[in-house]
Parts: structure tokens; sequence; C-alpha cells
């Protein structure tokens, strides 16, 4: 699950978002969830390139762990041909 905010409330007691959110997708049976944060970008540019990246920098570290798993995937398919 993607967020974008202006400021920055990632772990803080006035983030309303996120456990609003994994409430929600609790309630559906969604429970592991990832959630990235592109935070900061109304508080000037520099603040706003730097929460891009980080968003960019967590999508890396969320989708990392499922290549590794694919990998593994195609090889033991590769074992059995």
């Amino acid at each position: 699950m993607a967020t974008t905010r202006g400021g920055k409330y990632r772990d803080t007691p006035t983030d309303s978002q996120v456990p609003h959110l994994k409430t929600v997708f609790s309630f559906l049976g969604l429970t592991d969830v990832a959630f990235v944060y592109a935070e900061g970008l109304n508080l000037g540019a520099e603040a706003e390139e730097a929460g891009i990246n980080s968003a960019y920098q967590q999508i890396e570290e969320a989708v990392r762990p499922l290549a590794h798993a694919k990998a593994h995937v195609e090889t033991a398919e590769l074992a059995l041909a």
C-alpha cells in the first residue's frame, strides 16, 4: 500500500491513515500488508525529493524477497526438467 503525505506522520501519534487502513485490511482478511511512505511532499523541493527517493527505496526492499523467491522457484523448475 502506497501512502503520500504533505507532512511527516509515519510512526507518530498523529498518523491517522495507516492504523485505519490496517484495520480495514484486517477486516477484509488481509493481514500481511506492506506500506510504502512518500512523506514530506509539501515541505519544499528537497524534502519532496527525499520523500520520493525514500519511497523508491522502500519499494525495492519490499520486492527483494519476492525476486529471491522467484529465483528459487525457477531454479527448482530447472532441476526438475
